[in-house]
């Protein structure tokens, strides 16, 4: 593909897709003229270009992605059956109790919209390298390879054993499989080569774009992970790799949103993370997605997750569609009054912005019935009535300035400091063979929490109900099951006892068809 072709080919994308970045307005590709058009003397333009991947990054957390991929099946999140509603081919079923193929949704648009985002990197490193010398290339570069390297840690966890392609050179139409190993190799030495190439500032013009501190925090994750990915421990690099984020320029959330003035009971230092004003200024995030609804970029979790009545009790325009909550198991976990993060979840009677009773059509308060499957079947009965089964997350709180959109401006966070506390402890405790290293950590965090210490001795086992607590809803639920062994457990109608096999999704089946090259994992031949 030549040079013309694939400008051509990026800034039609770009245009597509436009962003309230930080600082992009002025980059926005939809402006290029011949005045503007990529070049060393407009080097902004280059970095229009460097945003495309960080773009397709977005498309993660849509509705049938990589979120539902990887959350669907875990103890805390469900999409169950409602009467004839959220059926959808039974494919969240097949989630639930681990009975998915190579021919399921999520599994397919996953595996393409991740490699999508590859090409685009390559295809940018490559323009971006052979351009004239200007100011910012090599950060550039650093920062496109940081996003191929964030793009690959997510098909190493996910499918395990697939190609590893790294230029746009046509001829790699149908690569082979890779093997895990070599794609973890291939991240953590891309991630070391540049990571004096990243920008080490931290504000409004470096949010949303790949930092040194995002490339350390993703190091740490694949060390964190690395005994899974390649059959060897790297306790020792994880916490050299914690450790530089925690002296760098993060810390414990103090900002407190704009929607405490109508939720003082709701929103403290840990919600305010997650609502829509979230940004630059919440200094515990080191990697994020930023979002802004009316300019059309993609997080509706509200939508999915709340029921009808939204609108009377948060405010936020439009309708809701009632499904994804969590199980009883899960929800039980957060039992501590005192802790900020129980405010995550909706249960028990409701109440509207006013305080008042949440009233139906018919007049009756709505009731949120955390116990999801009291009756036994996936299929949870309608929505009539004043019961809404299954507690429901606002963690990502309700966005009541999106215009009517179904979308809310909720920045999505990937990597925030909470995290790497508890990797750092986590990495410490399975070195030493010894749970107790890591009550430090998860009680500085609880602190942060306002929940009562944990008290001494603990297990593996109290580790990862702290994970589940803090980072709920966020994406890492299916990766620490598997890495503390309870991916084969039971919870909610899931019997468990699965084929470890599962522990990796299948390449999907119409890649197979396409790639004679490419072979299935195993247990999905």
């Amino acid at each position: 593909m030549n040079k013309e072709k694939i400008i051509i080919y990026l800034v039609s994308f770009m245009v597509l897709f436009t962003s309230s970045c930080a600082d992009l307005e002025e980059t926005d590709p939809s402006n290029f003229s011949a005045g503007t058009f990529p070049s060393a003397s407009n080097p902004d333009t280059y970095r229009a270009l460097a945003y495309t991947p960080l773009v397709t990054f977005r498309s993660f957390v849509d509705s049938q992605h990589g979120w539902m991929l990887v959350e669907s099946g875990t103890d805390e999140v469900v999409v169950p059956t409602r009467g004839g509603g959220w059926n959808d081919g039974g494919k969240w079923r097949q989630m639930h109790f681990h009975d998915w193929d190579a021919n399921h949704a999520a599994v397919g648009t996953t595996w393409s919209d991740t490699y999508k985002g590859i090409v685009e990197c390559n295809t940018i490193i490559e323009f971006v390298e052979e351009a004239a010398a200007f100011d910012g290339q090599a950060e550039i570069i650093a920062q496109t390879r940081a996003m191929r390297a964030l793009f690959y840690s997510i098909l190493v966890d996910l499918f395990g054993n697939v190609p590893l392609i790294t230029s746009s050179d046509r001829s790699q139409i149908s690569p082979p499989n890779n093997t895990r190993k070599e794609v973890f190799d291939f991240v953590e030495q891309e991630l070391l080569d540049i990571l004096n190439d990243l920008p080490t500032v931290v504000d409004a013009t470096t949010y949303g774009f790949p930092t040194k501190w995002m490339a350390h925090t993703l190091l740490a994750k694949i060390y964190l992970n690395a005994e899974v990915y390649t059959g060897t421990e790297r306790w020792n690099d994880c916490i050299a790799q914690c450790n530089e984020v925690l002296a760098g320029p993060f810390g414990f959330n103090t900002w407190i949103s704009g929607e405490a003035s109508d939720w003082p009971d709701l929103i403290n230092p840990f919600m305010s993370m997650f609502t829509a004003d979230n940004g630059p200024q919440v200094n515990s995030i080191i990697f994020a997605m930023p979002n802004d609804a009316n300019n059309g970029t993609r997080q509706n979790f509200i939508r999915r997750f709340l029921y009808g009545e939204v609108l009377q009790q948060f405010k936020v325009p439009g309708s809701a569609w009632n499904g994804h909550t969590t199980q009883l198991e899960f929800f039980n976990k957060f039992d501590d009054p005192n802790d900020q993060r129980s405010k995550m979840w909706l249960s028990g009677f409701q109440i509207d912005i006013n305080g008042d009773p949440l009233l139906n059509g018919a007049g009756e308060q709505i009731f949120v019935e955390p116990d999801l499957f009291a009756g036994g079947d996936f299929n949870v009965g309608g929505s009539t009535g004043s019961i809404r089964k299954g507690a429901r997350s606002i963690k990502y709180f309700p966005d009541r300035n999106s215009v009517g959109s179904l979308w809310s401006s909720n920045d999505y966070i990937w990597f925030r400091y909470a995290d790497v506390v508890l990797m750092k402890g986590e990495a410490e405790a399975r070195q030493a063979n010894n749970p107790e290293l890591a009550l430090g950590a998860i009680n500085t965090l609880r602190a942060e929490r306002g929940a009562t210490p944990l008290p001494s001795p603990i297990t593996m086992d109290h580790l990862l109900d702290e994970r589940g607590r803090e980072f709920a809803f966020e994406h890492w639920r299916r990766q620490d099951l598997i890495r503390f062994g309870k991916w084969e457990d039971s919870w909610g109608l899931n019997p468990g006892g699965h084929d470890p096999a599962l522990r990796l999704f299948p390449i999907p089946q119409n890649q197979l068809n396409v790639n004679p090259n490419l072979v299935q994992n195993p247990g999905y031949e």
